[in-house]
């Protein structure tokens, strides 16, 4: 009787069933196999295996870790989450290969996912959960969603701030209405997919890791350019960029005080190509103000390297090109993104500052000095611009301070961008980091006729490559991607680097890019109603040809989208 079952259900859980799977997600209690029976019972599924995830290594336990930082550091956020991206994919591959066996046994039990409702437990579950669905079973993020937090969904209600994921490196879980939430998460997993920033098949988890612990330093975002001739129309070689985000390298090498210039047998190519960039196009910083000012003047002129954006880089196009690629000027999608001054804080968040990162003991991956590193940059990673946007003498750094123009000595050409710890960039300084890239692209385009290079990379850091850095990735990742949401980006920022977005000032920022671009289109609605039909939502939103009303409160209500 139902009666029976509603009396052994404990108090205050919640699950869901996704038969089509053969998953069904429980949270309450204890998270116990008799909690998560009797929620089965009432649901009419049948149970075969548990995974206890607060016990399972392969979903870190639902607690975040990140390296270089204790625990005490990251705050309320190692109960909260969210989960990195390495653990997620490695939750992934777990729980595929169990639902591989349970299917070829032909067994009708689903595999149940069960947690505590602990802080942070039901958010990370449901992290990995829609992860799995939307990277394994190819599911849109606004369908499983709608799986999730269906009005008429028999199994409970999730509450909305258990949807949500607080800043990190606090004490106390703080959220607001700019708080980054699982749908977020979930959308940016998908963009990340359909962009061609993560594809599961080829990532490779431990190199990545690796590399993570060795420098301090992760992949982004990357984007595709064609180079195209504008006399003739045709299209040259084809080449990818990939942003980059790191720590700054004198926080990551071992000894950061050796600095002695670079050997005379320096690959003369990557000279030549540097040069090139530094003369007229790219400032060094010892001339970072009129150089740059000149090549963004020449940007618009009919000389000036024309390329198109490639959909998606992880595929080099076919033969028809142009079918594959549009026009863009990232300067031109900025001016539309650009958030509004009125839409941004300057709040108390500025008297915050990012925690000094604690390295490992006798850490052999690591560069041993800085021009270690410098080969790291020019060599494995071919960065071929280098953005600071920390101050060379702030609090945490060695005594010695930030590496100077160690770098453009070194044959990679540097940018100073330097703001407030713990803010968001100013306006005018995200303008110049995206003409510096926009520059840095066409001027490749004509380098790459030299050099032959196919692939490039642009690193983006501050002093922990975590706060100023990724919030600035974020204004260049809006621009170089037509249709990406800064939703979205936040979304992805948190999973590819843990305890990214560090402050609420820098929250409201990555909001605001799509609060300026509802704004200009004339909608007056939240921003959690940016992605709910998958598209942003109008006034009235045309489904099949026909105009359905959207009604604002129903939609937030019903998907509890938004404290």
């Amino acid at each position: 009787p139902k009666v029976a079952l509603k009396e052994l259900m404990p108090p205050g859980s919640v699950w869901r069933s996704f038969p089509a799977q053969q998953l069904f997600w429980f949270a309450g209690g204890t998270g116990t196999i008799q909690d998560a029976s009797a929620a089965a019972a009432r649901a009419g599924v049948v149970i075969g295996s548990v995974l206890f995830l607060e016990e399972l290594p392969s979903a870190a336990c639902l607690k975040l870790e990140i390296p270089f930082f204790a625990k005490a550091q990251l705050g309320a956020a190692h109960l909260h989450g969210p989960l990195d991206l390495n653990t997620i994919l490695t939750f992934c591959a777990e729980l595929r290969q169990k639902l591989k066996e349970r299917r070829a046994e032909e067994s009708p039990a689903a595999l149940c996912l069960c947690c505590s409702r602990r802080s942070g437990a039901v958010a990370n579950s449901l992290l990995l959960l829609g992860a799995f669905l939307v990277l394994e079973e190819r599911l849109h993020a606004l369908d499983v969603l709608n799986l999730m937090f269906s009005p008429d969904n028999p199994g409970g209600m999730v509450f909305t701030v258990e949807q949500r994921f607080p800043t990190p490196f606090s004490e106390h879980a703080q959220f607001s209405k700019d708080s980054l939430s699982l749908q977020d998460c979930l959308f940016g997993l998908e963009e990340a997919v359909q962009r061609g920033w993560l594809d599961t098949k080829l990532l490779d988890i431990k190199s990545r890791k690796a590399t993570t612990l060795a420098c301090d330093a992760v992949e982004v975002f990357r984007i595709g350019i064609l180079p195209v001739d504008e006399q003739s129309k045709s299209a040259k070689q084809f080449s990818k960029v990939a942003f980059w985000v790191a720590a700054d390298p004198v926080t990551t090498v071992v000894d950061p005080a050796p600095r002695h210039d670079p050997p005379l047998e320096l690959d003369m190519c990557d000279m030549l190509s540097n040069s090139q960039l530094s003369d007229g196009s790219i400032a060094n910083r010892e001339h970072s103000g009129k150089s740059i000012d000149k090549a963004v003047t020449q940007l618009s002129s009919p000389s000036a390297a024309q390329f198109r954006l490639l959909k998606s880089p992880s595929q080099a196009p076919c033969d028809s090109d142009h079918a594959h690629a549009f026009p863009h000027s990232p300067t031109g999608e900025w001016a539309v993104r650009s958030p509004h001054p009125g839409g941004l804080m300057r709040s108390q968040s500025r008297k915050l500052r990012s925690p000094t990162k604690t390295t490992p003991k006798a850490p052999k991956e690591r560069p041993a000095d800085l021009p270690a590193f410098a080969r790291w940059l020019r060599g494995s990673l071919r960065c071929r611009l280098l953005m600071r946007t920390n101050f060379p003498d702030e609090r945490g750094l060695p005594p010695s301070g930030s590496y100077s123009d160690f770098f453009s000595r070194w044959g990679v050409p540097q940018i100073d961008l330097p703001f407030t710890d713990g803010a968001a960039p100013p306006l005018g300084l995200a303008r110049k980091a995206v003409e510096h890239v926009e520059v840095f692209l066409r001027t490749s385009c004509t380098v790459n006729e030299l050099d032959c290079e196919d692939f490039q990379t642009v690193v983006v850091h501050c002093k922990s490559g975590l706060g100023r850095s990724m919030t600035l990735l974020g204004a260049l990742a809006v621009s170089l991607s037509p249709g990406l949401s800064g939703g979205a980006y936040f979304g992805w920022a948190r999973l590819v680097r843990p305890g990214a977005i560090q402050t609420a000032e820098q929250e409201r920022f990555l909001r605001a890019l799509d609060e300026d671009r509802l704004t200009a289109e004339g909608n007056n609605f939240c921003s959690c109603l940016r992605r709910v039909c998958g598209v942003e939502v109008l006034a009235k939103t045309t489904k099949k040809d026909k105009e359905v009303d959207v009604d604002a409160s129903e939609v937030c209500s019903a998907n509890t989208f938004s404290l």
